[in-house]
């Protein structure tokens, strides 16, 4: 095992010789023992052991140097990319109290979330996976990012965005797989955007925007787990049967998603580019007036949408290219603002 780890650099000096004087005080304390042992008749048998005594000491403590900074490296699984109102991170150390987590916070394996109440603030905060998928947090969350691909949701909710289109194919599929748990079951990934919400320890929702995920029990997926398509919802009581609705991929049920997206870099992007990161974010397909030409949709935004959610955003980016967006009868049509 020690081989397959791979060589480790020297001790240093100052290390070596605090284990070496650990070691002496053991043995010296050892050696003490023996010699009023040794008053009582078993000196002899207790002296002949101090070599094996100290050699052993010298050896625990070099071996505990050499694997203790591995013991405490936990894979990064997670960075903190927007924040909203009280979000909190359990510190490691005395106590376990939680913390505030910061913009750009490294969060790693084990690492237990939580945010404030959805009254006033509306907490919240949106993660960067080490995936690159967008793990978002809602109002009333606790959870745990067990490893990069698997997240044990205690209460509130959860929107899971691949960043990869459903029609991208299965391999795509399988690489932005991940695993989040409830009390209820395991909702598995097999397509690109769903939400999770736990109420009360009795009962999980899941809603899926696109692709479509597998709610089953812990372990491999098996014929008996429940699918969710794009379009549905799923309400999973502790005593009740599954229940079944139609959903609408954009509007009320995903508002505090959108609150809650990552800000969209408009400098240098296209108005092209632009919309087809707010289609994503809001579920609605974007389409074009008639006058509306290549070169107005090729056209460099320029300056920030100052992380406002994608709606807002839209107006500023498309105002800069004189352009405006409505929804009209479930699209966001563009056309010209003035003429």
């Amino acid at each position: 095992m020690i081989e397959a780890a791979g060589s480790r650099p020297e001790i240093p000096a100052a290390d070596l010789a605090e284990i070496q004087a650990n070691a002496e005080i053991a043995w010296r304390q050892s050696v003490e023992r023996a010699r009023l042992g040794g008053e009582r008749g078993r000196g002899a048998a207790a002296r002949s052991l101090l070599p094996l005594i100290a050699a052993t000491l010298v050896a625990a403590l070099v071996l505990a140097w050499w694997l203790w900074p591995r013991a405490i490296v936990l894979p990064k699984v997670a960075e903190a990319e927007r924040l909203f109102g009280d979000v909190q991170v359990e510190a490691i150390g005395e106590g376990q109290s939680f913390v505030p987590v910061t913009k750009g916070q490294i969060l790693v394996a084990r690492s237990r979330l939580r945010t404030g109440s959805s009254q006033g603030d509306g907490s919240g905060a949106a993660l960067r996976l080490a995936s690159g998928a967008s793990l978002r947090l809602g109002a009333d969350t606790e959870l745990e990012l067990v490893a990069s691909n698997r997240i044990r949701l205690t209460a509130g909710a959860v929107y899971f965005d691949s960043g990869r289109a459903a029609s991208a194919g299965p391999t795509a599929t399988r690489e932005a797989l991940i695993w989040i748990e409830t009390s209820l079951g395991v909702v598995r990934d097999v397509g690109t955007q769903f939400s999770v919400r736990m109420v009360s320890g009795e009962r999980v929702e899941v809603r899926v925007r696109e692709g479509e995920v597998q709610l089953g029990a812990m372990g491999a997926a098996s014929e008996s787990d429940e699918v969710v398509e794009a379009g549905r919802e799923l309400l999973l009581s502790r005593n009740g049967e599954p229940e079944r609705r139609n959903l609408q991929t954009f509007g009320e049920p995903w508002e505090w998603v959108l609150d809650r997206a990552p800000e969209f870099p408009t400098a240098g992007k296209s108005v092209d580019e632009f919309l087809v990161w707010f289609s994503r974010e809001t579920g609605l397909e974007v389409h074009y007036d008639n006058d509306v030409t290549p070169e107005y949709r090729r056209a460099v935004l320029r300056g920030s949408t100052h992380q406002q959610d994608p709606a807002k955003a839209a107006v500023v980016a498309l105002a800069g290219a004189n352009l405006r967006g409505e929804i009209k009868d479930g699209y966001y049509v563009v056309s010209i603002a003035t003429r």
